[in-house]
């Protein structure tokens, strides 16, 4: 059997007060109970030594940039207006005689229309250029990119080009993307957030406990995708498709 449990009062929490916050301390801290009260039961129904829990997270979250973080040195962060460069960007589409609304800015330069590129035989990386050229002159912006041209990077040495194109496909209605620097936020975010290509979004904690497997920190790489293949192993029972994972070695070395 299979059961799968979202724990989804902690993201709540944790976007509306931070991750440095008592709120969310207090949420762990109930959490870490429920928890308890949970496996005890099932132990009372289960045998225990008959039960693998898998405990992970779905993504990070950057500290809020106005107050100084007691976990991550975030003294650098900062909020960015990127409001302009849009506004540069559609302004010259107007001047091309495209509607200045086929575009927006969310999660990046976004194609609402592209019917409207179409019309006049422009290409919307065109413009999506434009608005990363002009973002890289802020304050408080790692890079800017452009999704086609991220194709061409070296993602097994450049995190931030991998992670891109894993959240948006080239030719996708996402045409280019920007990174703040650590920690950073965008202006008029009111909320604890995340999405972004830094270590501090991307890597969350795998907990895999049960009968069997030593108690211990196992050193190399480990990703969620792996979560899958390794449980497989452990139940042998062989994958009917090729998994993106692979098994992760529970046995300390």
């Amino acid at each position: 059997d299979l059961l799968a449990v979202s724990l989804s009062a902690t993201d709540a929490v944790g976007h509306r007060y931070g991750p440095d916050s008592r709120e969310i301390h207090d949420q762990l801290l109930h959490l870490d109970r429920y928890l308890g009260q949970f496996l005890d039961s099932l132990f009372v129904l289960r045998d225990s030594r008959r039960v693998i829990v898998v405990v992970t997270a779905d993504h990070g979250v950057a500290p809020y940039p106005d107050l100084r973080s007691g976990y991550y040195d975030n003294m650098l962060a900062q909020r960015v207006d990127a409001r302009r460069a849009m506004l540069w960007a559609k302004q010259r589409m107007a001047a091309d005689g495209i509607d200045s609304a086929a575009v927006t800015d969310d999660d990046g330069f976004r194609i609402l229309n592209l019917e409207a590129f179409r019309a006049t035989g422009k290409n919307p990386d065109q413009y999506a250029a434009l608005w990363a050229e002009d973002l890289r002159r802020y304050n408080g912006v790692l890079r800017a990119d452009l999704i086609a041209d991220l194709v061409g990077a070296d993602t097994l040495a450049d995190d931030i080009a991998r992670r891109w194109l894993h959240m948006f496909a080239p030719g996708g209605p996402v045409r280019a993307v920007v990174t703040l620097t650590p920690f950073s936020y965008p202006l008029g975010v009111d909320f604890a957030t995340h999405g972004s290509p830094h270590d501090y979004d991307a890597r969350v904690p795998i907990l895999i406990w049960g009968a069997g497997i030593p108690a211990g920190l196992r050193p190399g790489r480990a990703r969620v995708v792996d979560i899958a293949p390794t449980l497989a192993e452990l139940l042998r029972i062989r994958p009917t498709e090729p998994l993106d994972g692979r098994p992760l070695p529970l046995t300390l070395p």
